[in-house]
């Protein structure tokens, strides 16, 4: 059975566990107004409405462009070529692009994240739930838009199969 270079595997593995936790808390925020209420005296017609939810659009527009052109196949190509230019070791090669990857999938899963927490802020400003679903939704969306595959990753970048390191080493 193939299997992952023992380092490339432990931070994919952390990836995926980082990316599951922050997907729990978006679909956690989904249910929070529903479970709680505000604390003080909502004010429905709170200007912060609409000021979240125009940055939270353009919080959304950051997540897609890290996912569709940071992490397209022509952006992991070069930096793939980049990595085999500086490491003649595999092993460096596959490491020096995973903080490449991870590096931009953390900020994407930050920023929904924080897409999600402002449906609690708003649901703390105006009472309604209703108005903080849609927050909740876009972020557990754009976490799965966002989901880590990282094989998948270092086969755009020309690294080939991870795994395929160990069975070198092992030859």
């Amino acid at each position: 059975m193939p299997r992952l270079e023992p380092d490339a595997f432990k931070r994919a593995k952390f990836a995926l566990y980082v990316w599951a936790m922050l997907t729990f808390c978006c679909a956690f925020f989904l249910a929070l107004p529903y479970i709680s209420t505000p604390t003080e005296v909502p004010d429905p017609n709170s200007p912060l409405l609409l000021i979240l939810t125009v940055l939270a659009v353009f919080m959304g527009g950051s997540t897609v462009f890290i996912r569709v052109y940071l992490l397209s196949r022509d952006k992991l190509k070069a930096i793939g070529e980049k990595v085999r230019n500086q490491y003649s070791d595999k092993e460096a090669q596959v490491l020096k692009f995973q903080q490449y990857w991870f590096m931009f999938n953390v900020i994407a899963w930050g920023v929904n994240e924080s897409i999600a927490s402002f449906g609690v802020v708003i649901f703390s400003l105006t009472g309604e739930p209703r108005r903080a679903v849609p927050f909740a939704i876009a972020g557990l969306l754009l976490n799965l838009f966002t989901f880590p595959n990282f094989v998948d990753a270092c086969e755009k970048a020309g690294l080939g199969k991870p795994w395929s390191l160990s069975q070198n080493q092992q030859a």
